[in-house]
């Protein structure tokens, strides 16, 4: 030992870096201090492992290989089996294909032949949860409980090389609407996560991100369900301490780190008991993007939602309906029939002519079939694709043009709310502040702060969030550059360079005195973002002309009385005024109040009769949104008419006589009050020179507007209505630049429509839960009135689209052909679904995923660097790799094997 300290030269003073480990008390380690106690030793234990957390190609590589590998296992084996349990009402324990998953991983070879075994690891344990006592932990284990029908939660992870891999889904049984809006809220919250994964960008601002959607989107319950990280740094070890996604944590994110974004909310509760959710993908942060590894998995609701079977109830007997009412003598003999829809002339639209059998019963038609049977003509379907190609270049041209002049986008003038002053000086500071504790001054709006035994004024308007934990307090405060400021556009800092106190820490002894600052302080912001909410309203306003009268015994006024309006008049909901016509506009008057209405200022003017339902409707939609009787702006205003009484006959009996000469009464009312919209419209018409839009009902179909109830969609000559019910609708079609028919599956009951207008400052209009047998119906609408449109079985990320659009337009249209892009995804997608394996005996293995799996292992070993488009992260679901086609065999091919087996 001594020949080995006679090499070390003890005149050296410096410092040496090396691993520090644990005391260790043997004979060597003590020996080797005594000859080295002159040195001084630094751990560089952080330092070494920040610089193995960037990765190169090589290591890129090891990351794709055990993803691939996670994909296998979740789509060929447990999503097979825990589907199968399901539907089978099969008993399987958590802790079973727990074993069964790390079976896989340690005979690596059923899952790409070419890996050598040594290779693979598995990296975690596989979780495999459901029902209660979920265990939060990075490192928990599966449980010996059965899996249950409710909400089962997985999470695997693989190693390749030593490089680590995870990835964890939530699949749902027979879930009820809160669940389905935690998943959804689930998935935001995972989506915003990713996207703030950036280089610059720190780890705590990304759990900052998730806690400020929440706030955002009042979901404040759901923070303290909310696990302490959102993730963490992933790479030879499975969680790499101190990259933990969590708040506080200032370590930067760089090019070529690896990260496990993982969202758990634990604890929930509802009326079947408690459960918890998790969402986790494994991404790799690119020079200008982030790559989602594991994004081939889906996350969307129609993949991981299952029905369980219901159990089969015994028959009950059916007692026999009265018979029909007989049939006259001289209808008996009446032979089938072929009714045609007749076409709508003024509609400036048309659609294909439909045929539907019509039985005759007694006084009845009913259909033969329950939904209608259309048969498509090839030639149509060509000229439809021409003209599709045709509206496209005009599309691109008119684009291209505005580009180039600078008039593709409006810009809006933006009213900004300038820096706060509550107080001009110390001396106006409230007399009962002191020194050494927190006041909320509720007349001037702000928070005093002792700062060093001084209190320091911050108006409410700057804070942030108020965040109370035991006895801390913690006050985060907006600042230039943050996540709220950004949101924010019409805040306006005075001095942007200047620095900015960005949190406050307070200590409490008194818990009670803690929870009256944060009670006065909520309450204070409530107000003040309230009265900032009516000064935008009311800025964003625009003056009207004065409405120019006639005289009142004028024969040139037209009166219309006994109506109501909606939005209607503070306290006057089911009053009834009178509407007037003047030279530039209309008046509504209730009593002594007044609303005027200028013809410049309306866009569209729709007249709606009472047909199926039981109202009268003259509708405006206007250009600028109008504000009376202290109401919010609106730019939908509407008078109408009831025509009858909605009730119904509940007991099946015939209906009297009363009851008859009621429905006649009130058919004749309705072609009364018909008559009488009717001739005001026109006379509206002739006045203003603005021709009133009628819906037309044969075209009509349902759906969803805002996520809310079903209503009624009606076309028109130059819109899409929706006047009857709330949300009121317009959509002008000469501002609609494409229309997208999302979730457009054959396999699917429903799909939805997106218009998305010219200007991409306008929020796309979101139309949902379409029925699917009327998608070729409203093709071929948007065909005929001149709008392309595109298809996909997937939904998009329209925000994250819009924005990309705003940002840089040049990019969007010129670099990325526009929306060619998502539709060469769709060719991608069909050309997938048409090339699928033949397989007549319809067998398939338990397992069978060699020839797929070592086909993209090939691929990804070809590619050297991590890029993806830009673009790429707008879609909701990544491209999926394009399998190997097999070779089938023809039709005769076919016919000779049959021969020689006979």
């Amino acid at each position: 030992m001594s020949t080995a300290f006679s090499g070390i030269d003890t005149s050296f003073d410096g410092s040496v870096a090396c691993l520090i480990c644990d005391d260790n008390d043997s004979e060597l380690v003590s020996l080797w201090k005594k000859g080295t106690d002159h040195l001084l030793y630094v751990d560089v234990e952080q330092e070494i492992y920040s610089s193995l957390l960037q990765k190169d190609s090589s290591e890129l590589k090891n990351f794709r290989v055990a993803s691939l590998i996670l994909k296998a296992i979740f789509e060929k084996f447990l999503i097979k089996n825990i589907s199968g349990a399901i539907e089978n009402r099969t008993e399987i324990s958590h802790s079973s294909l727990s074993e069964k998953i790390l079976d896989l991983l340690k005979n690596s070879k059923k899952i790409f032949p070419k890996l050598n075994e040594k290779d693979v690891d598995c990296c975690r344990v596989p979780l495999i949860h459901s029902g209660s006592n979920f265990d939060k932990d990075i490192q928990s284990q599966s449980n010996d409980s059965i899996v249950e029908s409710s909400v089962i939660v997985c999470e695997l992870g693989a190693s390749m090389k030593h490089y680590c891999c995870s990835v964890s889904r939530t699949f749902l049984v027979d879930p009820n609407t809160q669940q389905e809006h935690l998943y959804d809220t689930l998935l935001q919250v995972h989506r915003v996560v990713i996207e703030n994964i950036k280089v610059g960008n720190t780890l705590g601002s990304l759990y900052d991100a998730a806690i400020d959607y929440l706030e955002s989107t009042n979901n404040q319950e759901l923070i303290k369900h909310l696990h302490s990280d959102v993730g963490f740094g992933i790479g030879i070890k499975y969680c790499e301490e101190g990259y933990l996604m969590e708040s506080g944590n200032e370590n930067v994110i760089c090019s070529g780190m690896a990260f496990y974004v993982r969202i758990c909310l634990h604890e929930l509760t509802d009326i079947d008991g408690e459960y918890s959710m998790l969402l986790g993908d494994t991404v790799v942060v690119g020079s200008s993007t982030t790559i989602n590894l594991t994004n081939g998995l889906s996350t969307s609701t129609s993949d991981i939602v299952y029905n369980a079977p219901k159990k089969e109830k015994k028959k009950k007997k059916v007692k026999k309906t009265p018979r029909a009412m007989p049939q006259r003598k001289s209808e008996r003999n009446k032979p089938r029939y072929v009714a045609k829809v007749e076409r709508a002339q003024s509609s400036g639209f048309s659609l294909r002519d439909e045929t539907i059998r019509v039985v005759q019963v007694g006084q009845r038609r009913l259909r033969s079939t329950p939904s209608r049977t259309i048969n498509r003509n090839s030639n149509e379907a060509k000229k439809r694709k021409k003209n599709q190609k045709k509206l496209e270049a005009d599309m691109f041209e008119e684009v291209y043009s505005s580009i180039r002049s600078g008039t593709y986008m409006n810009r809006r003038k933006e009213f900004v709310i300038k820096d706060p002053n509550a107080y001009q000086s110390g001396k106006n500071y409230p007399r009962e502040a002191r020194r050494n504790r927190i006041w909320v001054d509720m007349k001037k709006e702000a928070i005093l702060l002792p700062i060093s035994d001084y209190l320091v004024p911050y108006h409410i308007s700057l804070i942030r969030r108020v965040v109370p934990k035991e006895n801390e307090l913690r006050i985060v405060f907006k600042h230039p550059g943050s996540k709220a400021t950004q949101n924010e556009t019409n805040h306006h800092f005075t001095h942007p360079d200047h620095l900015f106190v960005s949190e406050f820490t307070f200590r409490f002894d008194h818990l009670e005195y803690m929870k009256s600052i944060v009670s006065r302080i909520n309450e204070v912001r409530k107000n003040v973002i309230a009265r900032q909410k009516r000064i935008l309203q009311r800025a964003s306003l625009q003056e009207q002309p004065a409405l120019q009268t006639f005289p009142r015994n004028s024969n040139q006024i037209f009166r219309l009385d006994g109506i109501s309006m909606r939005p209607p008049l503070p306290k006057t909901k089911k009053a009834f005024g009178r509407l007037t016509t003047h030279q530039n506009g209309l008046r509504y008057t209730l009593g002594n109040r007044n609303v005027d209405i200028i013809f410049s200022n309306v866009k569209n003017f729709i007249l709606q009769k009472a047909r199926n339902s039981l109202i009268v409707v003259i509708h405006f939609d206007l250009i600028h949104a109008i504000s009376y009787g202290g109401k919010k702006p609106t730019k939908h205003i509407q008078f109408f008419s009831e025509v009858g009484t909605s009730s119904m006959n509940l007991n099946g009996m015939r209906s009297s006589g009363n009851d008859l000469m009621a429905e006649k009464r009130e058919r004749e009312m309705k072609k009364r009050t018909n008559r009488k919209f009717a001739l005001y419209a026109k006379k509206i018409e002739k006045v203003s020179g603005i021709k009133f839009e009628s819906p037309i009902p044969q075209f009509s179909f349902i759906g969803a507007i805002e996520k809310k109830n079903s209503v009624t969609l009606y076309p028109t000559t130059n819109c899409l209505v929706n006047v009857e019910n709330t949300p009121f609708l317009v959509i002008t079609l000469d501002e609609v630049q494409i229309v997208y028919f999302e979730r457009a599956s054959l396999q699917l009951k429903s799909f939805d429509m997106v218009f998305v207008y010219k200007d991409p400052n306008q929020e796309p209009t979101h139309i949902a839960s379409i029925e699917m047998g009327k998608i070729e119906h409203l093709k071929d609408w948007v065909n005929s009135v001149g709008i392309k449109f595109y298809a996909s079985p997937k939904s998009l990320n329209w925000k994250g689209i819009m924005e990309a659009i705003t940002s840089n337009p040049e990019d969007f249209w010129f670099r990325r052909k526009g929306w060619k892009y998502f539709d060469q995804i769709r060719k991608n997608e069909e050309r997938e679904e048409s090339s699928d394996e033949y397989n007549p005996s319809g067998e398939e293995d338990d397992f069978d995923i060699e020839e797929s799996s070592s086909e993209e292992v090939d691929l990804m070993d070809e590619e050297s660097d991590v890029e993806i488009s830009d673009i790429s992260d707008i879609s909701s679901e990544e491209e999926p790799v394009r399998r190997k086609r097999k070779s089938q065999p023809s039709n005769s091919e076919r016919n000779r094997k049959r021969r020689r087996r006979s």
